[in-house]
């Protein structure tokens, strides 16, 4: 998952039940069109700037 969000913060971020939205991500109830496009915005806006992540050191090289 690219947001990396539980059904509970969705559900939180969203104004929504935690049980509504676990009826969108099964498929037994539609998301709501603004909802969606907003998801969709959001996930579009984490893979094009990314959170800085811990890059571990190269090892040193001797240079022999």
């Amino acid at each position: 998952m690219v947001i990396g969000w539980n059904e509970r913060e969705l559900a939180r971020r969203t104004g929504r039940h935690q049980t509504q939205v676990r009826r969108w991500i099964k498929g037994e109830s539609p998301i709501p069109s603004p909802v969606a496009a907003w998801i969709s915005d959001l996930a579009d806006f984490i893979v094009a700037h990314p959170g800085p992540r811990l890059v571990s050191a190269l090892p040193a090289t001797s240079g022999r």
